[in-house]
This record gives structure tokens, C-alpha cells and sequence, in this order.
């Protein structure tokens, strides 16, 4: 019997070589999209070689699913994605679509977090949670276990179809939410069905937006697509005309952001997400940020590079819906594969940083001194003396870059580090 070890999960020409090895009992469990996507796989794996004896060895062996983790299906899922869709090129299917599986330390630190922060709840009830973006269900899964160590005498099932929900617009990557949402239950993946309600295709912008704040715990990671590119055009109208995020350079994420703390929390409630970069720092999100000041942020910081592209760098937000006085914001580090407490820094600190920008270098006793002596020592401040513009925009595969030395050097953002 074939035990499924985390050791196959660490490249995906390990999980390549796993769907061989279990190929023939993984498929009865699949239905509709699925099943015509694993079908598609079959035709471009590269055998096993001969020389990895480890792999050779559990050939033909029978594959334990007992011992599967119930998010197994989401890392093959959206590790092949590419290769099913037919698309070899550098960026990909799933880089162009904004699709990144999230690390278990990510969600694990979102959900708990958003959890202990939440205010819509009394004692003893449980967070209904949804995820409006959901993918494979990472998060799905992550709120279930959460939500089993809280409330033991529940049954698995109960608390996954009455209290966890998942929205998205892929409709194979629901199907695979719902069969690990049955295996993290003690359910074969093919019990699936019992999911069909509570997670289900569709377009949680467009479907949500207005809704009557019936959620206690939004979590996620959506999708990463700026407004120059991926975005489809019926969305990108719609959120120009729904969301006022949707202002600007502005990403998909950033209305999500909106629909969370706007739209589907109840008051007190939480999200945990994890947002691009900019988000939280550039100047032309500062739609966004308006919003999460008008709530209550609880906790930020950068997760450096958690995914498998390593130019897509990301920030970790908790914030809790409804506006609180005073306090105090945790300042965290996820670089690295963990969740590092930095400091606490207060609220009000970040409405005076330029564009309201959350930082997580501002260190109070550094910056407030400053803040203080230039806002009522009269000092004139540069931004009424000169005015800053984005310049020429130069692309890295712009006519005007030669990849050869000749001529001055391109510098780019990348270029210039502390």
C-alpha cells in the first residue's frame, strides 16, 4: 500500500510520478471537468525513470487514500494546471490567471488569527466562514480543522456544510474543494455531493456585491491580476462601476477587499487574507487602504515570496469590519516559511504615513518624533515644492532594452534593495 507522504509533494516532478503510481484508483473518484482533466494529464506525464529506485520500487502498488491529506488534490490540481491547459509558456496559465496555492503556514496564521479576532460571535457559536475566492480549498480546509479543535463535539460534517463556504469561478478547482472537504470529513473523495451547496462556481464580486453581511469570517487568497492585464472586460466594468477600489492602477484583489469588510462581514467580523504587495504599500491603492482604515486593521506584514513564482512577492492583512477607536496594530514577518511577531504600533500611526501606507518598517519611537516636528514645526514639506512623475515606462521586453551591453544600464525597481 502506498502511503501519501509529504516527501511527494515537494517538486511537482514528484507528484507527476505520484498520479502515475495511483493513477488507476485516483480516477473512479472523479467526475465531469475532473475527470476529463486528470484523462488530460495522463498523456503528458514523463514516465518514471528507471534510476529513481524510491519511486520504482512503490510501482504498482496499491495507494493508500486513508492517509492521503485532504489537500492533496488542490496541490496536483493547481501544480498541472498549466500543462493541461496546453499552455508552455514562461508565464503560464496560472501566473497570468493570478492563481498561487497558498502555504499551509499562511492559512493556518489567517484563520486562526481572523478566529481569535472575531467580535460577530458570542462565546459558544460557531463563525459562519466563507471563502469568496476558494480555488482547490486550501483555506476551506484549514477553517474545517480550525473549526474541529473549537468545537470537538461536532460532528466533521456538520461544521463543513452548515458553516464553511467557498466561492469561485473555476469549475474544476470547486470540484476539487469539495472531494478534499469530504476527505478531511473521513468520506471518500466521490462523497463530494454532500459539498454541492456550501461550495459552488461562481463570481463572488458580482454575486455578493450589495449582500446582506451575513458572514462572520471572510478568508482567501485572490486572484493577482491588475487592471493592464488579465482581467476580463465584463469584470473590469463591473468593478469600475461596484467597487470604488476599482480606481486607478488598481488589482483584483483590492475589491475583494472591499467585498469583505463592505459587503460580507457581519459587524465585528474578520478576514484573513493574503493580497499582492502594493496593496498595502503603493501609492495608487490608496482607495483601498481608505477602507481597511475605515475598519479596524488588526495585524499586516510582508510574506516575502510564498509561492512557487518567485516574482510574485505578497503581504498578509487581518482586519475586523466596523470602525474602533484607538489601539493598537501587530506589525508581523511571514518571510521565510513563518509568522514572526515583530511589534505593536498604534492605529493612528499609519493614517499619517504618506498615502496611508502600511509599512512594516514604521517603528513608532522612530517615526512619530519626526511626523510630530514636521506637522507642527512649519517645516515646508517637499510634495508642495516639486512634483514627482512615473517617467518613461520601459517594459523588460521593450524595443528600446537591448539584452546586449552597448549603451547606459537599465536600472528597475528590482535593482535597488536597502
Amino acid at each position: 500500500m502506498l502511503s501519501c507522504d509529504s516527501h511527494y509533494l515537494n517538486s511537482n516532478r514528484k507528484i507527476r510520478e505520484l498520479i502515475v503510481v495511483c493513477r488507476n484508483e485516483f480516477l473512479p473518484l472523479f467526475n465531469g471537468n475532473l475527470l476529463k482533466l486528470i484523462k488530460s494529464i495522463s498523456s503528458l506525464i514523463t514516465p518514471v525513470g528507471t534510476t529513481d529506485s524510491e519511486i520504482k520500487g512503490k510501482l504498482g502498488s496499491a495507494f493508500d487514500w486513508s492517509t492521503a491529506d485532504s489537500t492533496l488534490l488542490g496541490i496536483i490540481y493547481e501544480s498541472l494546471i498549466d500543462s493541461v491547459s496546453g499552455d508552455s509558456s514562461k508565464k503560464g496559465f496560472r501566473r497570468r490567471s493570478g492563481i498561487f496555492y497558498t502555504p499551509a503556514y499562511i492559512t493556518e496564521f489567517l484563520v486562526s488569527t481572523a478566529l481569535d479576532n472575531c467580535l460577530s460571535v458570542k462565546e459558544g457559536e460557531i463563525p459562519r466562514i466563507i471563502d469568496p475566492a476558494c480555488g482547490c480549498g486550501a483555506f476551506l480546509i484549514t477553517a474545517l480543522r480550525d473549526l474541529k479543535i473549537r468545537f470537538p463535539s461536532l460532528e466533521p460534517e456538520k461544521i463543513a456544510i452548515e458553516f464553511i463556504h467557498g466561492v469561485d469561478t473555476d469549475p474544476g478547482a470547486v470540484e476539487v474543494a469539495r472531494m478534499s472537504l469530504a476527505i478531511e470529513c473521513g468520506f471518500p473523495a466521490n462523497k463530494a455531493v454532500k459539498f454541492e451547496k456550501n461550495v459552488r462556481q461562481g463570481d463572488s464580486l458580482k454575486e455578493f456585491h450589495g449582500a446582506n453581511r451575513e458572514f462572520d469570517i471572510v478568508v482567501g487568497n485572490p486572484p493577482y491580476r491588475n487592471v493592464k492585464r488579465g482581467i476580463p472586460d465584463n469584470i473590469r466594468d463591473f468593478c469600475i462601476e461596484n467597487y470604488r477600489t476599482a480606481k486607478g492602477q488598481w488589482d483584483l484583489a483590492s475589491p475583494f477587499v472591499e467585498l469583505s469588510l463592505e459587503h460580507l462581514l457581519k459587524p465585528g467580523g474578520a478576514c484573513g487574507l493574503i493580497l499582492p504587495n502594493p496593496v498595502l504599500l503603493a501609492e495608487n491603492y490608496l482607495p483601498v487602504r481608505k477602507i481597511i482604515r475605515e475598519n479596524t486593521p488588526i495585524a499586516f506584514g510582508p510574506a516575502g515570496e510564498p509561492f512557487d513564482d518567485p516574482k510574485v512577492e505578497a503581504s498578509l492583512l487581518v482586519a475586523r469590519s466596523g470602525k474602533s477607536r484607538g489601539g493598537s496594530v501587530e506589525v508581523i514577518d511571514g518571510k521565510g516559511g513563518k509568522i514572526s511577531r515583530v511589534r505593536k504600533a498604534g492605529r493612528s500611526l499609519f493614517k499619517r504615513l504618506p498615502f496611508m501606507i502600511f509599512s512594516h518598517l514604521a517603528e513608532p519611537d522612530l517615526l512619530e518624533p519626526i511626523l510630530d516636528k514636521i506637522e507642527k514645526g512649519g517645516l515646508v514639506q517637499l510634495g508642495s515644492l516639486v512634483k514627482l512623475r512615473r517617467g518613461l515606462e520601459i517594459g523588460k521586453n521593450d524595443k528600446r532594452v537591448k539584452p546586449v551591453s552597448r549603451g547606459g544600464n537599465l536600472l528597475t525597481g528590482e535593482s535597488v534593495s536597502r
